[in-house]
């Protein structure tokens, strides 16, 4: 089934992804949204394989997507998927104006995660996002896995008026608990600290098995000296990636175990990228 939904009309996002069924499509029609969070749409029913996927993506006008914007006001999120209930979503060609959130909150554009100790959102993919001006982290997956950012960007987040907490504040950020996650072909560039940070904390055992691939990270850490990408899972692997612009192309940090990179990492000011000497089986790929 296609749902249909206008802005500025009772029937919101929120409302119809309550009642969609796996399988259905939502398709939303060009103007500016509130948020959408999972907190808000108690969903009773979950997709079980990529085959029944609810897809989310703007109306289709003479082949043309319609321009769709969330940019919430006084919110803390632009877009969270927190339940399990939320497993196999697609979501595809948003912006995310997160200028708006509430700055004392999360103030987060983007959230895949989990609700108290309920198994999260997962297997969701987010196609072509185009997140900006987020208080604090552009994207953020936490306690979730098999989620995929693929093309978009996320830039010039991070605004915090206190500047010790906004060099915390990623493009994306896969944190603790992040396994089998893939960010591919997508653009970070102007935030306050790193590009794509993955950490989950100080065990390497925390998240792993995490893949950035492709994309454009250009000109992060605007409020610290950080990294394009940094490293400190088990498994994790960056490739084909473009960072120069930044403090570093690559930071392996020392809690990282197996990780991999290569790609074109020249004109950073610090270097093209530092392993910790704690990191362990850690090394640039060399192309052939």
């Amino acid at each position: 089934m296609i749902h249909h939904v206008e802005p500025n009309s009772s029937t919101l996002p929120r409302h119809v992804l309550e009642i969609a069924n796996p399988g259905d499509s939502i398709r939303l029609h060009e103007g500016v949204y509130d948020s959408i969070d999972s907190y808000e749409f108690p969903r009773k029913e979950t997709a079980t394989a990529r085959s029944q996927a609810i897809v989310v993506s703007p109306y289709i006008r003479k082949g043309v997507p319609e321009k769709i914007v969330i940019g919430p006001v006084g919110r803390d999120f632009g877009l969270r998927l927190a339940h399990p209930e939320c497993a196999y979503f697609d979501v595809q060609d948003l912006e995310i104006d997160a200028s708006h959130l509430a700055p004392s909150g999360p103030g987060t554009g983007v959230k895949i995660t989990y609700t108290g100790s309920a198994t999260a959102a997962h297997h969701v993919r987010l196609r072509r996002l185009r997140v900006h001006g987020a208080p604090h982290q552009g994207i953020l997956f936490t306690g979730t896995h098999h989620v995929e950012l693929l093309g978009g960007s996320s830039r010039d987040n991070g605004h915090d008026p206190v500047p010790a907490n906004a060099n915390k504040d990623h493009g994306v950020y896969l944190g603790a608990g992040t396994w089998d996650c893939r960010v591919e072909d997508f653009d970070t560039s102007g935030n306050a600290s790193y590009g794509v940070h993955e950490y989950g904390g100080e065990r390497p055992d925390q998240c792993g098995r995490n893949l950035v691939r492709g994309g454009f990270h250009v000109g992060n850490g605007r409020l610290a000296p950080r990294a394009g990408v940094l490293l400190s899972g088990t498994g994790s692997r960056a490739e084909r990636i473009l960072s120069t612009r930044n403090s570093l192309g690559v930071h392996v940090y020392h809690t990282a175990r197996n990780c991999s990179f290569e790609g074109y990492l020249e004109g950073n000011r610090d270097g093209r990228f530092v392993i910790d000497p704690e990191a362990v089986g850690c090394f640039e790929r060399l192309a052939a």
